[in-house]
């Protein structure tokens, strides 16, 4: 037996195929819409002086794994009139370097495997003293979904369509047998 209305029937497949139709929307709309936007939060902005063939460093805490950092040093300021364009720096964690390089001008580069604290040193191999300025920025990406709470409204919806469903395919099944 099936429920029948003014214009039609309505059976256990039609309103499972109902059912089917909104979930794949729900997720449709939890997952197209998605966007990766990255969120800027400042940990260390300093301005050093790096004296002439000398290394001077700096300590980054409690940074954490799941975030990714950007390392930015360069030349703000020369102290003479003949600039120098070259100094080194190293990164450097818990296990070892991460990386070491000659720099002109300036630096950056981003990690987001590192857990604890970062050590940033500079080697100043000229004559002269250098005005460095390090910044380091959590860069971390935030997703965002607009459609969030839409798709979470349909895919709850469609549980009791989905009970529904059942008991039709249930009900025609029993009183078929009946006859």
């Amino acid at each position: 037996m099936t429920y029948e209305y003014r214009h039609g029937v309505i059976s256990g497949p039609t309103v499972l195929t109902i059912a089917a139709i909104l979930l794949i929307t729900s997720a449709y709309l939890y997952l197209a819409f998605t966007t990766r936007t990255p969120t800027y939060e400042e940990l260390i902005s300093r301005s050093i002086v790096v004296p002439a063939e000398d290394t001077t460093s700096i300590e980054v805490k409690n940074l954490e794994k799941e975030k990714q950092y950007e390392i930015t040093v360069w030349i703000s300021h020369y102290l003479s009139e003949r600039p120098t364009k070259e100094f080194q720096v190293t990164l450097s964690d818990h296990q070892g370097k991460i990386v070491e390089t000659t720099v002109t001008n300036s630096f950056a580069w981003t990690i987001d495997t590192i857990n604890g604290t970062l050590t940033i040193a500079v080697k100043n191999p000229s004559e002269e003293s250098l005005t460095l300025t390090i910044r380091v920025v959590d860069v971390t990406r935030v997703e965002r979904r607009p459609f969030e709470q839409l798709s979470q409204w349909l895919a709850l919806i469609t549980i009791p369509i989905i009970i529904l469903g059942i008991y039709l395919l249930r009900y025609k099944k029993s009183n078929a047998t009946k006859f």
